[in-house]
């Protein structure tokens, strides 16, 4: 987690911000009240990233708000990131002139690469980064039928649609292909609600074991009997949708009941209709 978090204020703080271009999410936004208090009031940080202290800023309403939500586990590894990635954001100096020269494209890349893959172990880790993947506990909590990346696309539409109209059209330009890669990074190394299928062939009292997934994975359970052909006794079959980080604890809970069940998973399902996306 600490890992994921370390890249990402690498990539941030020494190739996205040295060549003057912004983050996506909360950390734009935070960067473009950093960019007015600076270059309109004309206020001076020294060398400290003020940026990330007021990402910290902009994030406890939210931690507050969702920390019912979020469960405790959850909650926890999320402030010990957010106050990470402020304390060393905030003071970690940036390497001048910049890591990749005036070469913008190739900084946008690796800037993306690093940031995408920090966050992606930092999701991979049952945490967060903050930002939207608060707003998004709490928005899909409330309204249904909604997604994360629905959420980001419309906040990004928004940080740089204002940008477009305060920087150059080439900062704009870089910032976005900078937040693609981005996205595509932390897609490959942490994707989120890839749907599992499951199919669990037991032959001991489902009872006890459907209440458990249902607590424990908040996730629905469909039983019917079946029988074995072989052995002619009766079976249980459960079936359920997790995604695919659920999955090694349905077969752990599983494991617990009946060591002997047959556990089939089936990756990649389209589903429609009422399925929870969880953000851990």
């Amino acid at each position: 987690m600490l890992l994921g978090a370390f890249l990402y204020v690498i990539a941030v703080n020494e190739f996205v911000v040295p060549i003057g271009l912004y983050s996506g999410g909360f950390m734009g936004f935070a960067q473009l009240i950093r960019t007015f208090l600076t270059r309109v009031l004309g206020i001076r940080f020294g060398n400290i990233e003020i940026a990330s202290v007021i990402f910290y800023l902009m994030n406890i309403p939210g931690m507050i708000l969702a920390r019912k939500t979020m469960g405790r586990l959850y909650l926890l590894k999320t402030v010990i990131t957010i106050s990470f990635v402020t304390v060393v954001m905030a003071f970690l100096p940036q390497i001048t002139p910049p890591i990749m020269g005036d070469d913008l494209l190739a900084s946008c890349m690796v800037g993306g690469l690093l940031g995408g893959a920090g966050i992606g172990l930092v999701l991979r880790s049952g945490a967060s980064d903050g930002g939207m993947d608060i707003v998004s506990v709490l928005l899909l909590h409330r309204k249904k039928g909604l997604s994360v990346g629905r959420i980001n696309l419309v906040t990004n539409c928004i940080l740089y649609g204002i940008m477009f109209f305060v920087f150059d059209w080439h900062v704009v330009i870089y910032s976005l292909i900078c937040a693609a890669v981005n996205s595509f990074t932390i897609d490959r190394v942490y994707a989120q609600n890839i749907n599992m299928e499951v199919h669990i062939i037991t032959g001991c009292d489902a009872t006890a074991l459907e209440k458990r997934l249902m607590s424990e994975l908040d996730r629905g359970v469909t039983r019917w009997t079946a029988i074995g052909a072989y052995s002619g006794s009766e079976l249980k079959i459960l079936y359920c949708i997790v995604n695919k980080y659920e999955v090694r604890r349905l077969r752990t809970i599983v494991n617990e009941y009946d060591p002997h069940a047959f556990v089939v998973s089936t990756s990649g399902v389209q589903i429609n209709g009422n399925f929870a996306r969880h953000l851990s």
